[in-house]
């Protein structure tokens, strides 16, 4: 489970994300519209030469200009059907570089945060769960939390993981009950450690009392 600055740090990764994606989205756009209107200058420019005739004055001089019109429209057409698809290959390869960009950048994004999440959690080891999720039922369940009254319950050591489910870890189960008794309890509560194990008491805001029990003997009674 996330703490709420992991989840924000996760938040800001995607933020990047959407942002690279964005631009990237504006720079293929731009292309394509480029593309566009060079292939629509190319396409007015050949029209007009194609129709763009001079008077003849004499019927076979009319029939020769036309011929030479004819074969230079067609020249023409031809530089222009080239220029067209070397334009729309540009936009096509804008397209494309901005996706790449796009990619890159996602996991550049992705992989400093999880980076980031990997040193903060090697350093603090454990953390607290963020109270506006909602119970870790899971975790709960293997650190064995059972209710004997309303105000007292029982469970095993809160600081080790589980045996038969890796996803349980220590740190993931302190912060389970941790969590558990800021919510059902609104932070008024005392642990009693009797285990000879000791952990983080800050995750349950020291308000832990350890009384270590070497072996498995019955604790002192005075």
């Amino acid at each position: 489970m996330w703490s709420s600055s992991w989840t924000k740090g996760i938040t800001e990764a995607l933020e990047k994300t959407g942002e690279a994606i964005s631009q990237a989205e504006k720079k293929a756009s731009k292309g394509l519209t480029e593309a566009l209107e060079k292939t629509g200058d190319a396409i007015t420019q050949a029209a007009t030469k194609a129709t763009h005739r001079e008077p003849a004055t004499t019927a076979e001089g009319a029939e020769e200009e036309g011929e030479k019109h004819a074969s230079h429209s067609m020249v023409n057409l031809d530089i222009n059907k080239a220029k067209m698809l070397k334009n729309l290959q540009m936009g096509w390869s804008s397209v494309v570089e901005g996706t790449k960009q796009a990619v890159e950048a996602t996991k550049e994004a992705v992989e400093l945060e999880r980076s980031r999440l990997e040193q903060n959690f090697l350093r603090k080891g454990f953390y607290k769960r963020d109270p506006k999720l909602p119970l870790d039922v899971e975790a709960l369940r293997d650190a064995e939390v059972v209710y004997v009254t309303d105000r007292i319950l029982t469970m095993s050591h809160p600081a080790m993981a589980s045996s038969v489910n890796p996803s349980i870890t220590a740190g993931r189960k302190l912060a389970a009950v941790g969590h558990l008794l800021q919510r059902r309890h609104d932070g008024r509560f005392l642990v009693w450690n009797l285990s000879e194990v000791d952990y983080d008491i800050s995750v349950l805001d020291d308000q832990v009392l350890t009384f270590s029990f070497p072996g498995s003997p019955s604790p002192p009674l005075g």
